[in-house]
């Protein structure tokens, strides 16, 4: 069981850093779209956004699941 822990912690670390750059990096896009008034831009870093902040709260819930 210390392996799945260990391998459950692994994954969720990293689903949970990976998420979180996703949604820093639709936050610089929606950031530079709102600067220059670009609609496709603006629905792209919105939707990146709330895509990374998805991916995070999975990977919380997942680890709280397999607990």
């Amino acid at each position: 069981m210390d392996i799945l822990n260990s391998v459950v912690e692994i994954v969720t670390k990293f689903a949970t850093i990976g998420g979180g750059f996703w949604a820093v990096w639709g936050v610089i896009i929606l950031g530079t779209a709102l600067k220059d008034k670009n609609g496709p831009d603006l629905r792209a870093g919105t939707w990146q956004t709330i895509g990374g902040a998805m991916i995070v709260a999975g990977a919380q819930l997942f680890a709280n699941v397999v607990k």
